[in-house]
């Protein structure tokens, strides 16, 4: 797409071919069992989900608190988010 064209046409270009894909072949990738993915892949992407949820979480406390986490109820929320023994 060129360089010229506005955010709101970028934008929906790019949910149009994400709406495109194959359902089945995504929701595969989800599924540890049945992922064409490495494992080692999975769970460098599980690892950047929970950072993410954790780095949203932080944003949000700090937000309503109006001060930082403190790193110990920092190490708690990511432990909690830690997936339970299998």
């Amino acid at each position: 797409m060129p360089l010229n064209h506005d955010v709101s046409s970028m934008t929906k270009a790019l949910e149009d071919y994400c709406l495109a894909w194959d359902v089945d072949a995504l929701a595969a990738w989800t599924d540890a069992a049945d992922s064409p993915l490495p494992a080692n892949i999975q769970k460098m992407a599980r690892e950047f989900v929970r950072r993410y949820e954790l780095a949203g979480w932080a944003r949000q406390r700090n937000e309503q608190h109006g001060m930082v986490v403190l790193t110990a109820t920092l190490l708690n929320e990511y432990n909690r988010l830690l997936p339970g023994p299998t």
